[in-house]
């Protein structure tokens, strides 16, 4: 991991567990089997947990039905509701990410049902090894319908299946499913300390807005860790009726076609935090090769500086007379102004 990372993670005080994050919209008639299988988790003993609900600007009675339906489990931690007015997936995991009490944090959708010991496991893998910055498991679908012959086919944009045919590091897919994540959450926070904005909100409402989990991903991966993906952690992905039409499909793949853009500039930006910069020379040709794609950062001063946080944090420093990455991609704009 980078000198920077390194000073950063010494600096981060949160205790040591899982934080659960369930985001919400309208999830009045999908949270009580969700919450159901939550409740029966095989916690280890003396590992700390806790389940936060953030209420994206529901009109049901999500909240209070997630309060009440949980109180009914008795000996579990106690649920916290958190409200987010900024409509967007990413925007409500970022403010469950913020309210969060322990080191790592669990995305689990209003519509997952994770097994028994997808807690467990997820924090031993976490845990196990300091460049895994997050790990994904395998989706089983579950329908209140008989699911389509051409399921199969589409099921990857529906958070379904296995993400890899092996099992471990998957860094070079980029990407991991947002349904079942879990991350460590000093990822946010050298984030937050380095100025990441987020450019894809993902759901928002009932609009299909994607890419949210892809820009996750690569917060991951910018920031110096590996992906992982983990066949012990299986959960269920309920697909209601309604979403398995053609017409659904149709509006997911035009959902996916319009990330894009957003998604290619982050992997510019990855490809280039791959290069060799222990010397200026490669420097130099990384930011040459982010100027030649005449990136939309490059338009925009805030957009921009947002960028050479994003590139400035991935710089790997293996000896004093490597060079500071921020400093000259600014006198190269500045040569190119």
């Amino acid at each position: 991991m980078n000198t920077l990372l390194e000073s950063k993670s010494k600096e981060r005080n949160s205790l040591a567990g899982i934080s659960v994050i369930i985001c919400c919209y309208n999830s009045a008639d999908r949270i009580i089997k969700t919450l159901n299988h939550l409740s029966n988790q095989d916690i280890p003993e003396g590992m700390s947990w806790e389940v936060l609900i953030i209420d994206n600007n529901s009109s049901d009675n999500t909240a209070k039905i997630a309060k009440s339906e949980w109180d009914k489990y008795g000996n579990v931690p106690e649920i916290r509701i958190i409200n987010e007015s900024k409509q967007g997936l990413n925007y409500a995991r970022e403010t469950g990410v913020e309210n969060s009490k322990f080191s790592f944090v669990l995305f689990c959708d209003d519509d997952n049902w994770l097994n028994q010991d997808y807690i467990k496991h997820s924090f031993e893998i976490l845990n196990s090894d300091k460049e895994i910055g997050a790990v994904g498991g395998y989706s089983i679908p579950a329908s209140n319908d008989d699911l389509p012959l051409w399921f199969s086919t589409y099921q990857d944009w529906y958070a379904v299946g296995a993400q890899n045919l092996t099992e471990g590091d998957i860094t070079f897919k980029k990407y991991l499913w947002g349904a079942g994540l879990c991350l460590k959450k000093e990822i946010f926070e050298i984030a937050k300390t380095n100025k990441f904005q987020i450019f894809l909100s993902d759901r928002k409402g009932s609009s299909l807005s994607s890419g949210g989990d892809s820009e996750l991903s690569y917060w991951v991966l910018l920031c110096g860790y590996t992906l992982w993906y983990s066949e012990k952690l299986q959960f269920k992905h309920f697909v209601p009726k309604e979403r398995l039409s053609k017409d659904y499909v149709i509006r997911l793949k035009k959902a996916n076609q319009e990330c894009a853009y957003w998604l290619g500039k982050y992997d510019l930006l990855y490809e280039i935090k791959q290069l060799n910069r222990s010397k200026s020379e490669n420097l130099i040709k990384g930011v040459k090769l982010l100027i030649k794609h005449k990136l939309s950062f490059l338009k925009n001063r805030n957009n921009l500086t947002t960028a050479q946080f994003l590139i400035g944090t991935t710089l790997r420093v293996s000896s004093k007379d490597d060079f500071d990455f921020i400093t000259v991609y600014e006198k190269a704009l500045n040569r190119n102004n």
